[in-house]
């Protein structure tokens, strides 16, 4: 580059970064000092005339060029070499140039340079000119303009040159001429005849010793067949049909592939087509060649795709014709090519089962024709694929049979006649198909697959005639029940299991006319089996028929039948709500769920037409029935019932409800409302007193209050249930109906029973919410309520509805009332912190629609809002920190919105809460600075750093074990925002400052092995055909180290070192030897050596370093021994202390004190007397230090032998008279005791 001008720069820009080779930057340099010379303009043309020219001037000096594989001592000269090198890099580089040289010169210049091309193809260029020879010809070929008779006979000659060289050049010539072939045929339809006309021809000499060619086009035909014309597609068709029968596996399937792509490029009917599916039919191959096979099944579905788009009748007829060839091959035991078999027919039967092939065959069913419809060959093809013999491949088959199932389904019409008339066909289509699947429910790996088939069975034909083909077969109704047990193999209860899962869209008359007389019969049997002693019977009988009622709720999902039958089954629903408490679950449930699924579907707007009219025909059966379930419910849930059933019960009041008719819906209100009045108004008799003294004990007897508790009470419970139901009428009322609610509740709401408070604030939220004009009109005695009913206990249970109320308020209030906030906010702000997680949740977002307020009216507000919230940090130390939690919160949503001077406030306040001696305040205050940093600036937090770190790291010693990691998060941010050189100074730990700097340099170096990868990733590397063969044996600058180092023990740097002995090897290092591990280093110098070189490891035991080494039996100290002398390493005797912990080991263990020859201690030339210090360790009081704080004792109470003592104590035990002695227990022996120094 440096040779180069920056005008010639400029012109060589877009090339210069892909000059890599030394010989292209000589022949660059050269053609520049030509232009240079002659005073021509530098552009890139002028760069195309020399190269050419230089390129004719080699091709005149060369007759065949030389191989790159051959040697130099075979070539003739060594300028030969040079000489092949240099056409290599002109190629290359004109190559380059071509590229920004305008279409005009090309246009002009392209007889000549393809009469150049061509003469290099002549002398059989290597592949290093070929490459980029080829190179040059796409961008000639497809450079515009070439119009006349030459340049088209020429350019025939080049393509046909480059289609050559796809059969016959080497791999990588073979990959540039194959791209090279598609972009020109991309850019240019003039060469497609061409193409069709050399495949042909290659594919027509194609023997079976001769493959590799056809292979080639094969590739070449998959790339370019959108681009071929479609009149040779026959020939080319017939051409490649003819190669499977050679018998080699690679061929077939890249013959299967083209098809597969020839079927997905077609975009319109072709008469080609039904003809290629008929021959692929007969060149199928086995399905042990697993790739051919999987190939043709890729192909035939892509056949049967476009067969399907613009010839449906063709594909129905052949499908039949598919499977018979195609589901044999489950036999195989690939596993993968099951998979795929699957996969390619489940994708066939999605688009070939229509709407007209389903109704075409199922009247050709219902009218008895004598040949087989279609859906019909269809079931029996797949139908032997259910048999063992498919074992190994039933998951993938039933997959296959859940997509042709799933088709038909969605070739019908949701609901109507029309459905329920293709029932019956289906039932007789799908009879023996119904038995062979659910045979496999034995099969526990099959088990939701087979459901799933079922399900889809199911919903075709119904359960009407779903059990005629799988009936049931009740114990002690079909059959003895003693027999259950020897027919768990063939009977049908597991059905039952399988209906609670799938079934939908049923009949409610066949659970009326089946299962409910079922139910009579089985309760009648379980009695009869009581009365006759056989328990287990009763029990068995007992347990199907709870099984039955589970079933109601699923025939109530959206049910075909709703307006014809419920009419029926009214008042046997309406009787078990009311006294069967064992069915009512179900029986609430299903009834909810017919009026949930049905209005919802008649109240969308994108439903099916015959589906939104008959869920509207049935929501007006159920509503005709509500004068008559509306009564009862009520006067059950006034009794007293468990909290399941009251539950199920109200659900059931609140979703009928919905569809009342207003006239009866405001009768039953005003009956509840009267006895809602009546209920509030009649006087609290004693034990209401009492109950009052127990709910504040405060103000009475405990005693008595727990008595009161116990005590039944038929006022409030009435009260209660009349709340609850008065609640479900407060959507559907007016205004004058409110207001008369209101007042009904107004003085419920200090009444002095808790529940009865809760539920009367239960319904006024409810009218709070579905009627915000009157809360907008009465906002001063809706704020007089949350006055009153200010909970006066920390144990309240309506804290959450408060909330939702004063959310209400919020909402409705114009702008921000201070007064206002100051009377909620520290109950909101206390509620922050509740047990109750839905409490705390509400809380949260009354404060967070605050915050949002504020930030919409203009962020002096948000000042505001945090300020007065900040004055409960003055109260005790729990207000403290809900304070504190609610303001982080604040920080988290609205960081963004605080002004600078605002957080330089914040930021003093948490330094001095740093100081508080309360732990939970401390640890609300870490959360809160924690935020702080995150959300403040570089500018604002610098200032700021010292004071935040010594406070950060001085706060209380009671407390501090607890917070560490929380400071060091803090300390981390705080780097982040301010740099490590700011932070670490006013740190006063200098571990913590070596750890995170340690922690700061490995994030460094990480993200700059990143960006490198990154770099590495982006830059364009050249092919290894472009580079130079000299370029191959150069060592890559990252593997290269910084040198090489000699090194000798005993020798300096100046002294010279033999690197002819042997050994020299040994002392070449390729790092610094000086520059080893410090650690590595550090525990080698750490070992002594004896004179013979052999280690010395000494055991950290004594005080004192053993200077000398003694052979045993010379006196009593730790020796060494003759059988260590002779191994590698001198080792000194270890004792069990030796896992004592380093801080445990005494400093003075009075070893110095002992005697030589004899057993206890001597003064010796010692001044003091014997003695052993051993210091106090405080880290062996924690749980880790305890177990093993008995062993730095072991060292100065030792066991020994003492013989000369027990035998002096049994000497004094023979001279003792009387009983003096009698009781003292004898001590001595072999055992020995505890001697204390």
């Amino acid at each position: 580059v440096a040779s180069f001008t920056m005008s010639e720069q400029d012109v060589l820009l877009p090339i210069l970064h892909k000059v890599k080779v030394l010989e292209e930057k000589a022949i660059l340099a050269a053609a520049t000092e030509l232009i240079r010379d002659s005073n021509g303009k530098f552009v890139m043309a002028s760069y195309f005339g020399v190269l050419f020219s230089s390129l004719q001037t080699c091709l005149t000096q060369v007759k065949v060029f030389p191989q790159d594989n051959s040697k130099k001592q075979d070539l003739k000269n060594v300028d030969d070499d040079l000489l092949l090198k240099r056409c290599k890099a002109i190629c290359r580089l004109l190559y380059l140039v071509s590229q920004h040289v305008g279409a005009g010169t090309l246009a002009k210049a392209f007889v000549e340079s393809a009469g150049v091309v061509i003469e290099i193809f002549s002398k059989k260029p290597p592949q290093t000119v070929s490459i980029p020879t080829l190179e040059f010809i796409r961008t000639l070929l497809t450079t515009p303009g070439l119009t006349s008779d030459a340049q088209k006979k020429l350019a025939s000659e080049l393509y046909h040159i480059v289609l050559k060289q796809v059969v016959e050049g080497r791999p990588k010539v073979r990959k540039v001429a194959l791209d090279a072939a598609v972009q020109i045929l991309q850019k240019s339809n003039s060469h497609g005849d061409e193409t069709e006309s050399f495949i042909i021809s290659v594919i027509r000499a194609c023997k079976q010793d001769n493959t590799h060619g056809t292979l080639y086009v094969g590739e070449l035909l998959k790339r370019s067949i959108s681009y071929l014309p479609t009149k040779n597609q026959k020939k080319l068709s017939e051409g490649l049909l003819r190669l499977p029968s050679l018998g080699i596996s690679m061929i077939t399937v890249s013959v299967m592939t083209i098809f597969s792509v020839l079927f997905d490029g077609m975009t319109e009917k072709s008469d080609l087509a039904v003809p290629l599916i008929n021959a692929l039919f007969d060149i199928q191959p086995h399905h042990i060649e697993i790739e051919a096979t999987n190939a043709f099944t890729k192909t035939m579905a892509s056949a049967f795709a476009h067969l399907a788009t613009y010839n449906p009748a063709v594909a129905a007829k052949k499908l039949p014709v598919l499977l018979t060839q195609v589901v044999p091959t489950f036999q195989s035991d690939s596993t993968f090519m099951n998979k795929n078999t699957a996969q390619q027919l489940q994708t066939v039967a999605s688009t070939v089962i229509t709407r007209d092939l389903v109704q075409e065959s199922l009247k050709a069913i219902q009218n008895g024709a004598t040949g087989e419809s279609t859906l019909e060959q269809v079931i029996k093809c797949l139908q032997p694929a259910l048999r063992y013999t498919y074992q190994t491949a039933w998951e993938h088959v039933l997959r296959v049979v859940k997509e042709v199932l799933r088709a038909i389904e969605k070739s019908l019409p949701r609901a109507g006649p029309v459905r329920e008339n293709t029932r019956g066909p289906l039932a007789i289509l799908l009879k023996e198909f119904i038995i062979d699947v659910s045979s496999l429910n034995t099969h526990s790996n099959l088990q939701d697959l087979v459901f799933d088939n079922l399900a889809e069975i199911l919903q075709l034909i119904g359960i009407t005639n779903f059990l005629e083909v799988l009936p049931l077969g009740w114990p002690s109704v079909d059959y003895p029940a003693e027999e259950l047990a020897s027919r768990s193999g063939s009977n049908n209860l597991w059905l039952l299991q399988f209906f609670v899962k799938h079934l939908q869209h049923s009949e409610l008359g066949f659970f009326a006319s089946y299962f409910h007389p079922m139910t009579k019969t089985l309760t009648a049997k379980a009695k009869e089996a009581r009365e006759q002693g056989k328990p287990t019977e009763a029990k068995t009988l007992s347990n199907l028929e709870h099984q039955i009622w589970t079933l109601f709720p699923r025939f109530c999902i959206l049910p075909t039948d709703l307006a014809k039958v419920f009419g029926n089954l009214a008042q046997t629903l309406c009787t078990c709500i009311v006294l069967d408490p064992t069915l009512r679950t179900f029986v609430c449930g299903g009834i909810v769920t017919l009026i949930k699924k049905n209005k919802a579907i008649a109240d969308a707007a994108d439903s099916d037409p015959e589906s939104k009219e008959q869920s509207k025909a049935g929501i007006a059966v159920l509503a005709s029935f509500a004068k008559n379930f509306m009564p009862q419910l009520f006067r059950l849930f006034m009794t007293k019932l468990n909290p399941a059933d009251r539950a199920n019960v109200y659900r059931l009041i609140e979703a009928y409800m919905e569809i009342t008719d207003k006239p009866l819906m405001m009768s039953l209100f005003n009956m509840a409302a009267t006895k809602l009045v009546v209920a509030s108004t009649a006087p609290k008799e004693e034990e209401g007193m009492e109950e009052e003294s127990a709910q504040n004990p405060e103000e009475g007897d405990g005693k008595s209050g727990k008595k009161a508790k116990k005590a039944d009470k038929p006022a409030d419970f009435t009260q209660h249930t009349l709340l609850d139901l008065v609640s479900i009428f407060v959507p559907y009322l007016d205004v004058p109906n409110t207001e008369l609610l209101y007042r009904a509740i107004d003085p419920l709401l200090l009444d002095n029973d808790t529940t009865t408070r809760k539920k009367a604030l239960k319904v006024f939220h409810k009218i709070c919410d579905n009627h915000r004009q009157l809360l907008r009109g009465n906002m001063n005695a809706t704020l007089q309520i949350l006055e009153q009913t200010m909970p006066k206990d920390k144990n309240t249970k309506y804290k959450k509805l408060r909330l939702k109320i004063i959310l209400l308020v919020m909402q409705e209030t114009d702008s921000l009332d201070i007064a206002l906030l100051q009377s909620l906010l520290p109950e909101i702000i206390l509620a922050t912190k509740e047990l109750n997680a839905k409490t705390r949740d509400t809380a949260m977002k009354v404060i967070d629609f605050l915050g949002e307020k504020c930030v919409q009216d203009g962020p002096g507000n948000l000042k505001t809002l945090m300020d007065i919230m900040a004055a409960g940090i003055a109260l005790n130390p729990h207000f403290a920190a809900t304070t504190l939690r609610s303001l982080t919160f604040l920080l988290h949503k609205f960081g963004a919105h605080v002004s600078a001077s605002h957080l330089l406030d914040l930021l003093d306040t948490s330094i001095l809460l740093m100081k508080h001696q309360n732990r939970e305040v401390v640890a609300s205050n870490f959360e809160f600075t924690r935020m702080l940093v995150a959300v403040s600036t570089r500018e604002i937090i610098t200032p700021k750093v010292k004071e935040l770190v010594i406070a950060l790291c001085t706060y209380g010693e009671e407390t501090r074990n607890k917070f560490k990691l929380k400071v060091r998060v803090i300390l981390e941010r705080l780097v982040r925002k301010a740099g490590f050189d700011e932070v670490a100074p006013h740190i006063p730990f200098p571990g913590l400052v070596k750890h995170m700097r340690k922690e700061l340099a490995k994030k460094e170096k990480s993200q700059k092995e990143k960006r490198k990868d990154k770099n590495k990733s982006n830059k364009k590397q050249h092919d290894e055909d472009e580079e130079d063969e000299d370029d191959l044996f150069e060592i890559p600058k990252s593997k290269m180290g910084d040198g090489t180092w000699a090194r000798v023990e005993g020798k300096t740097d100046e002294q010279i070192i033999d690197f002819l002995s042997s050994g020299a090897n040994q002392n070449v290092y390729s790092a610094n030897p000086a520059k080893a591990n410090s650690k590595k280093r550090g525990r080698e110098e750490s070992f002594d050596t004896t004179e013979d070189g052999k280690f010395m490891i000494d055991v950290p035991i004594e005080e004192e370093n053993i200077s000398k080494k003694k052979r045993k039996g010379e006196d009593g100290e730790r020796l060494v021994t003759d059988d260590m002398l002779g191994r590698g390493f001198i080792k000194k005797k270890e004792t069990p202390t030796e896992s004592i912990p380093k801080a445990s080991i005494a400093t003075q263990s009075g070893d110095r004190y002992k005697k030589k020859g004899a057993e206890g201690d001597s003064k010796g030339g010692s001044k003091y007397e014997p003695f052993a210090y051993v210091p106090l360790d405080p880290a062996q009081l924690n749980k880790r230090g305890r177990p093993t704080a008995h062993k730095r004792y072991d060292q100065i109470l030792q066991k020994t032998s003492h013989k000369g003592e027990a035998a002096g104590g049994r000497a004094r035990d023979k001279n003792s008279k009387g009983p003096k002695n009698a009781g003292i227990k004898k001590s001595g022996g072999k055992g020995g005791r505890q001697t204390r120094k």
